[in-house]
Formats: C-alpha cells, structure tokens, sequence
C-alpha cells in the first residue's frame, strides 16, 4: 500500500511521527547545535493528490527550516535498492517476493512515479557534508517517470519472471522534480537505466548471500 493511503487510514499516527517527530528532533538539534537533515518525499509537491502523507511531510520541511545550525531536505522518488529490511511491504521486497517465493507479479500500469535508488541518498547525504552544503532542498532521482509495472518489468525480466500490468486506479497528473539541483550542486547523477542494474546487481548478491547461508 502506498505512503499516502497509509498515512489516510492512520492519520493521528501520520501526525505524530510527521509532524510532531519533525518538531521534537529539530528542537534537540537546535539544542546541541546540529544541523538536520530530512528526508522528505516529491509528494509534498502535490498535497492535494497525495493526502495527508504530503501535507504532513511538507508540513514537516518547514519545521527544520527553523534550524539554527542549518538543514537539508533531501525528496527522493519511489525508492528501489537494497536495505536491510527486506520483510516489509516496501517495493523492493515485493520484488524479492517475485523471485524467491514465486508470488504473482502484478503492477500498476497507470501511475507514473520518479524513480529513485536507495544507494543515491546515501551518497547525496555523504558528499552533501563533505561539501558543505547548507540550507538546500534536493530532489534525488532520475528525472524519468515509471509505473511500478514498467520499473518491475525492466528489473525482474533478468531474473526470468513475467510481469503482468494492472490498471487499479485512475492516472493522476503530478508534479515532478528534476535533476537540475544534483547539477548545480555538482552532485551525482543516476539516470533510470543505472538504477536498473544496481538494482538488479543488489537483488543478485542478496540472492548470492541467502544461497550461501
């Protein structure tokens, strides 16, 4: 399920956590000095469309804009790469799921998402401090628009499983970032085709690694 619908279905937790977790931490960090960093989301583009998962989130920018020690706001897209959860609903563990426990692939084919790899944030987040860069907001994606069923497709044929498109619910027109802050900041660039075979090269060595324990 979706952030968006989540957060819908859970709106005082959504709140919680969002918003008032936002606050506590940016309170502590003014405490000690520290700078924030915050990972957001493109939804908070269009709240109107992505509910209270994007008005919480934007709600939650403008709370670490009060740092005094500074912040940054990194918004990924739909994020696919390696973590080390792999039992939640995330997308990449349903991929995984695809593979290892041959449950049935099937994808919207309607809603187009930006596609962001998980490895990307954390080298934004390294180089972003190595440079100092201060008081910014920085989309993280490939500036290309996928549906899950295209991206499924694209990462799960080189493991020999069939995708199946589905159209579940109506397109909804968003508003989508680009890369033009990852250039002028001189920072790093995943065009979609790379995060595909990272993507891909990750699932292989986890596959890998499970085998061998």
């Amino acid at each position: 399920m979706p952030n968006q619908y989540r957060c819908d279905q859970n709106a005082e937790l959504a709140k919680s956590i969002n918003v008032d977790g936002t606050r506590n931490v940016t309170e502590a960090a003014n405490a000690a000095n520290a700078q924030i960093i915050l990972v957001s989301t493109t939804a908070v583009l269009a709240p109107e469309i992505y509910g209270l998962y994007g008005k919480t989130k934007l709600d939650a920018e403008e709370i670490v804009k009060s740092s005094s020690k500074g912040y940054l706001i990194l918004r990924p897209g739909l994020i696919i790469g390696q973590s080390p959860n792999v039992e939640n609903d995330r997308f990449q563990n349903r991929l995984l799921n695809n593979i290892t426990k041959n449950a049935p692939a099937i994808y919207d084919n309607v809603e187009k998402y930006e596609v962001t790899w998980a490895g990307h944030v954390s080298e934004v987040i390294a180089q972003s401090i190595k440079k100092n860069i201060n008081g910014q907001t920085i989309p993280i994606l490939a500036g290309e628009y996928k549906t899950r069923f295209e991206i499924a497709r694209d990462i799960l044929q080189n493991f020999g499983v069939a995708v199946t498109p589905k159209d579940e619910r109506e397109s909804t027109e968003g508003i989508y970032e680009t890369t033009a802050k990852l250039q002028e900041l001189g920072l790093k660039v995943y065009r979609y085709p790379e995060i595909v075979e990272k993507t891909t090269s990750e699932i292989k060595e986890y596959l890998k690694n499970s085998q061998q324990q």
